[in-house]
């Protein structure tokens, strides 16, 4: 019954926007949540183990349904599955330069190599500001790795750009075949049709199964019925909570989103061609999110796994703790001029280069089967915000402060 829980909070979340947005925003927040859709559906895998599992059968009036989807999606997955593998098995023969026809017998032991091991990321010690303190197994990996080789009769890969190079395909490969069976499955054709049926605007099989890409989203959609813009929430509830997420954070971080959505942009990240501070963005959103969930009740369900943005959250404070009001009215209103006026262009842009470089390198050490612990080296983004607010302090508009003197008076 997630839709009536979700129309049940929209006036808790409508009330709790307005206080941080201030009343002259009442209307256009009412407004942007009205023209919100929310889909809450999972893919058909998801939603027949979640009902199962939790013996929920009684409670769904089209359970038929459910089970045709279930076994539908479950065939394209196996097929897809199996043209993903011999996808990947040439690829690896290519750059082992093994003959495909001669080990097709060994398909999934080739597949399943853990070459990773001798990728780039097991050597590095610091990218950007992501210090690699510990690989711990990752001589026994590589024991492992060269074993495997030697047993399947293959001289082993060491070359760290050619490894490289397989795990990027593969990944290529991976959400290729994703896509595929999204858009085989009824799943996308399904949403389509609840987006269409309420806005008379349809997404393309390709734009939709990206859209819905885990674990949530929100995009901008054009109502053609009330030739208004509006809001596309993807938050597949049966999905987030098997995952371990905190279902709520995702729901206050996405509905967040919805109320600084326009054709603009969403918050600070620009649709236009106009530079937009889409980590920024993030990280800010999540941190509002994460705020948020000690001033609503319980909406779905709560826990301590968040989503990749969680921890970056501290590392933004000393600057939006202190610019709280005037980062929030930017973002509402899409503008990223009066940012740009009072940081200037230059810094805010250094300070967005900054967090996509940290973001991206602390998401790309990862080694599959290979426990790697990392500590994020935040001083020069500190460096960046203390620079940033000193500027602030004698670059700032009459409007900067008194959005500043709103700010002072509400704490």
């Amino acid at each position: 019954h997630a839709e009536e829980v979700l129309n049940d909070y929209q006036a808790v979340l409508e009330k709790m926007f307005i206080e941080d947005y201030g009343k002259k925003y009442q209307d256009l927040i009412h407004k942007r949540l009205l023209n919100t859709i929310c889909i809450t559906s999972s893919t058909p895998d998801f939603n027949y183990e979640f009902i199962t599992k939790y013996h929920q059968e009684k409670e769904i009036y089209n359970m038929d349904a459910v089970i045709a989807d279930y076994l539908n999606f479950s065939r394209i997955q196996k097929e897809t599955a199996l043209k993903c593998n011999i996808a990947y098995y040439n690829l690896i023969c290519h750059y082992f330069g093994l003959d495909p026809k001669e080990h097709y017998n060994q398909i999934l032991d080739i597949i399943n190599l853990p070459f990773s091991c001798f990728s780039t990321n097991s050597k590095i010690q610091r990218k950007n500001n992501v210090i690699l303190k510990e690989i711990s197994n990752l001589k026994a990996k590589r024991e492992e790795y060269l074993k495997k080789c030697t047993e399947l009769g293959i001289e082993a890969l060491t070359d760290s750009h050619k490894i490289d190079k397989i795990i990027q395909k593969m990944k290529i490969i991976s959400q290729n075949f994703r896509q595929e069976l999204l858009i085989r499955s009824s799943y996308i054709r399904n949403l389509n049709y609840s987006v269409y049926s309420v806005t008379q605007t349809s997404f393309t099989n390709p734009d939709l199964s990206c859209l819905v890409d885990f674990p949530a989203a929100c995009t901008i959609i054009l109502n053609r019925n009330t030739n208004e813009i509006g809001n596309l929430v993807y938050l597949p509830l049966m999905q987030i909570y098997e995952e371990g997420y905190n279902v709520d954070n995702f729901l206050l971080h996405e509905f967040r989103h919805a109320v600084e959505a326009s054709i603009n942009g969403i918050g600070l990240d620009r649709q236009t061609n106009m530079r937009g501070y889409h980590l920024f963005n993030e990280f800010r959103t999540e941190k509002h999110a994460k705020e948020d969930l000690s001033r609503v009740e319980t909406i779905f369900a709560r826990s301590n796994k968040f989503s990749g943005y969680f921890p970056y959250t501290t590392m933004i404070e000393n600057l939006t703790n202190q610019n709280v009001h005037l980062i929030d009215d930017c973002a509402i209103n899409n503008n990223t001029y009066m940012l740009e006026k009072i940081f200037t262009k230059e810094e805010m842009s250094a300070f967005e280069d900054l967090l996509r470089d940290t973001f991206h390198s602390a998401k790309s050490c990862s080694i599959p089967g290979i426990h790697i612990n990392i500590k994020i080296d935040f001083s020069n983004i500190d460096d960046q915000i203390f620079k940033m607010n000193e500027i602030a302090k004698t670059n700032g508009s009459k409007r900067y402060q008194k959005i500043l003197k709103k700010q002072n008076d509400y704490e």
